[in-house]
């Protein structure tokens, strides 16, 4: 009998056992937001139009608006460069130069090569509101998913100074020595 009560003893305390230490579950869901990767294109090629190669220093300025000097007010009109950022909005983003200058030459390289220094402006849409921007620096996109950067800048000989004794001709990048504009989200 004392073997009996034991083992109903065990038995009962087993099955309470159980439901003392049953366990609870629940589920979670996960969410995430995927945002639109950070990309930038080109809008207008920057062209410095006709320059009196003598003595000058032609120069774009994409600061509030697109003024200019030592280029001619006739032939080829100058425009700045135009490119449009696209991010999401309240996007943080910087853009990057590929490089601080770049060689111009004409007609194969038979003429002396000369100096393209960018210059970048930059504003959430007007040009003629633009303001100085220095690549790296943090955009940060504000009631909108685009932003726009302006290129200008300055041309002169290689080895530096004004353009003087070179040849006519039309001077553009090579494919390597294009402006790069690099953006990404910081």
């Amino acid at each position: 009998m004392k073997k009996r009560i034991t083992l109903i003893i065990v038995l009962t305390l087993g099955l309470i056992g159980t439901s003392i230490f049953a366990a609870d579950n629940d589920t979670a869901t996960a969410t995430a937001v995927v945002k639109a990767a950070a990309s930038i294109a080109k809008d207008t090629d920057i062209n410095f139009g006709d320059i009196l190669g003598d003595g000058v220093t032609p120069t774009l300025d994409p600061v509030g608006g697109n003024s200019h000097s030592d280029i001619l007010g006739t032939g080829t009109a100058a425009s700045l460069g135009e490119f449009t950022i696209t991010a999401y909005d309240g996007g943080t983003v910087g853009v990057t130069l590929a490089q601080a200058s770049t060689l111009m030459s004409a007609d194969g390289g038979t003429n002396s090569p000369i100096k393209f220094t960018p210059t970048l402006s930059q504003h959430a849409s007007t040009q003629g509101s633009a303001v100085a921007y220095t690549a790296g620096t943090d955009i940060t996109l504000s009631g909108s998913s685009t932003h726009k950067i302006w290129v200008g800048g300055s041309i002169e000989l290689a080895a530096g100074g004004a353009l003087t004794g070179i040849g006519a001709g039309t001077y553009t990048t090579a494919a390597d020595g294009d402006v790069v504009l690099t953006v990404v989200y910081q």
